[in-house]
């Protein structure tokens, strides 16, 4: 499945408007990381970002220590240099 998400996350890199928010999370591993190991980050996130593409939208939630800004730039990344502005 893990190729279906970095097809997704390229066709909705080319989207014209994006929406983006974030909701804290609870992921066992990384609570118990948390506890163990006090890493620089502590904060769990869950991104949902709806991209509005030509075909329709494409919705994408990510889960882990980084949080919509730092999501968001990894879509930006991959976006096409062909593309207009996009819109947020």
């Amino acid at each position: 499945l893990y190729p279906i998400w970095l097809s997704l996350l390229k066709k909705a890199s080319d989207g014209n408007k994006f929406f983006i928010d974030d909701t804290k999370a609870k992921v066992l591993s990384l609570l118990k990381e948390n506890k163990h190991h006090s890493p620089e980050r502590r904060g769990i996130y869950t991104t949902g970002i709806i991209s509005e593409t030509d075909v329709g939208k494409i919705i994408l939630y990510l889960t882990g220590r980084k949080h919509a800004g730092e999501n968001i730039d990894r879509i930006i990344k991959e976006r096409t240099s062909s593309k207009q502005p996009i819109l947020m």
